[in-house]
């Protein structure tokens, strides 16, 4: 495994303990590990001087988790609450601007 997939599967872990502590979510959103922002990177993403990139996960099943990345201004913080989060995910989904990857 390389230091990018270790990264990646350390990031992915923190949303499978999210999930096992939160059984009622079924999305999150969070800052974008800097492994993810490389990875979103690959994908087209450029995170510009007041922007920040955010990871929405979703639980689509006991073992599986698929994220996309979406950019906002810095300053803007979001609620990360589970309405937010599947919409912010099902945007990313519909925008198609960086295919979901599965964890």
């Amino acid at each position: 495994m390389t230091r990018s997939e270790s990264a990646l599967a350390r990031a992915a872990k923190t949303d499978t303990r999210f999930f096992q502590a939160n059984p009622d979510r079924r999305h999150r959103l969070r800052p974008a590990h800097p492994a993810e922002i490389a990875l979103a990177t690959q994908f087209g993403a450029a995170v510009h001087p007041g922007m920040r990139l955010w990871t929405a996960t979703a639980k689509v099943d006991r073992r599986t988790r698929a994220r996309v990345f979406m950019l906002a201004r810095a300053d803007k913080v979001p609620r990360g609450d589970e309405d937010e989060a599947r919409e912010v995910f099902e945007r990313g989904i519909r925008a198609g601007t960086n295919p979901p990857t599965f964890h």
